[in-house]
Parts: C-alpha cells; sequence; structure tokens
C-alpha cells in the first residue's frame, strides 16, 4: 500500500508514519505542499511494483469485498 500525503495540514502525516512503522508492507509519501490529486497520484505511480493498481481518496470508501470482487474481473 502506497499512501500519500499531498501536503495536509493536520496530523496525517504523524499517522501515515505510525501506520507504516507497524506494517512494512506500507509505503508513504510526503509532499511539501498541495500539489493536487493528480500530482499525488502521478508521483505514487512512480513507486509502484504491483499488476494492478486503485486509487482511494481520504474522502472515499470501499465496501469489505470491493477488491476481492474487482479482482474476478481479471
Amino acid at each position: 500500500m502506497i499512501c500519500i500525503d499531498d501536503g495536509s495540514t493536520d496530523n496525517s502525516w504523524k499517522i501515515l508514519q505510525l501506520y507504516a512503522a507497524a506494517d512494512r508492507r506500507i509505503e508513504i509519501l510526503h509532499l511539501s505542499q498541495n500539489y493536487g490529486a493528480a500530482h499525488a497520484r502521478n508521483e505514487g505511480i512512480k513507486l509502484i511494483n504491483a499488476h494492478y493498481t486503485t486509487f482511494l481518496d481520504c474522502d472515499d470508501t470501499f465496501a469489505p469485498d470491493a477488491l476481492e470482487e474487482a479482482l474476478q474481473v481479471f
């Protein structure tokens, strides 16, 4: 999982650091200012090493089985 802090002004970066420290599968990236979703995603894409990719913004949610169902298409 790649989590990107796009220049947040709250405690998001500290929270991401805690999650990343607890789980080595989580990679985090901090952008110095808010460049927008497209820029943040492009920076994240540079770090991807996987066959499939999806995006989830801070105001989005997935159904519990959403990724499993999406993979069945492939």
